[in-house]
């Protein structure tokens, strides 16, 4: 028999055309066998990622809607950098220092916490566990902060 490729025995697997590689009479156990194949290389191939954590990010509810949130964010906006400072200097030049009675309004909603890479704005105590489980830390930290990952 002719050795198959990854890509050919994954295109046979999705189409559910594995029946051309092997005889009637052993079909379960060769489709069975590919299968395990394909799922053991898939899985070198393409690992599963955990969420981790991007950037710190401050969350600020002005009220309103914007577009390109994240994901779990439905009104307000969310301000990203290296660290929580770089956020608020970035949300200062936003809206303009020193704040006006706006600008402190708004100021008061500030939440602070990390972006992750499945586009969730969450906070500290959820960072943490995430960090964690994410091996970006070493410990169980209750409230992630950004020097704690870099």
């Amino acid at each position: 028999m002719k050795k198959l490729k990854l890509y050919k025995i994954k295109q046979l697997y999705k189409n559910g055309d594995l029946r051309i590689l092997g005889s009637k009479n052993i079909y379960g156990m060769w489709n069975s066998l590919v299968y395990k194949i394909y799922k053991g290389l898939e899985d070198l191939i393409y690992p599963v990622k955990k969420e981790y954590i991007l950037c710190a990010a401050n969350f600020y509810d002005d009220g309103k809607v914007h577009v390109h949130m994240p994901k779990n964010i439905k009104t307000g906006f969310v301000v990203c950098g290296m660290r929580h400072h770089n956020c608020i200097a970035i949300f200062a030049l936003m809206v303009g220092f020193p704040y006006d009675e706006n600008g402190l309004k708004l100021m008061r909603t500030e939440e602070q916490g990390f972006l992750t890479s499945n586009n969730r704005f969450v906070d500290r105590e959820e960072g943490g566990r995430i960090a964690f489980a994410a091996k970006q830390t070493k410990k169980l930290i209750i409230r992630l902060h950004s020097e704690d990952l870099w």
